[in-house]
């Protein structure tokens, strides 16, 4: 790997690492929570369990960690430096997951 990045809370590595005729082909890596948007305790589902802790995660003085801002920032919008924006616009994408209608 020649590069390593952090963007929306997300592992992203590049290089050259794989060959294709020969040459060597770029390839990217991206690694992130296991978890989807949303689902803030990581059950893998979008359900009730899950409210009391995005509206923690909305309202919180805190930091967030890397895996809290990646599934409460449900609409996967990001901060001019690149990382995961736990705002007021998570609410309806939020509601909408919880619905199950729109979940990124």
């Amino acid at each position: 790997m020649n590069a390593l990045t952090i963007r929306n809370s997300e592992l992203i590595a590049g290089g050259m690492s794989s060959t294709a005729g020969g040459s060597a082909t770029p390839c990217f890596a991206r690694r992130g929570p296991d978890c989807p948007r949303g689902d803030i305790n990581c059950d893998q589902i979008v359900n009730a369990a899950d409210v009391p802790l995005f509206v923690d995660a909305l309202l919180s003085a805190q930091p967030l960690s890397a895996c809290e801002s990646y599934t409460a920032n449900v609409n996967g919008d990001i901060d001019g430096g690149g990382a995961s924006r736990v705002d007021g616009d998570d609410v309806q994408a939020f509601v909408d997951c919880l619905l199950g209608a729109n979940c990124p």
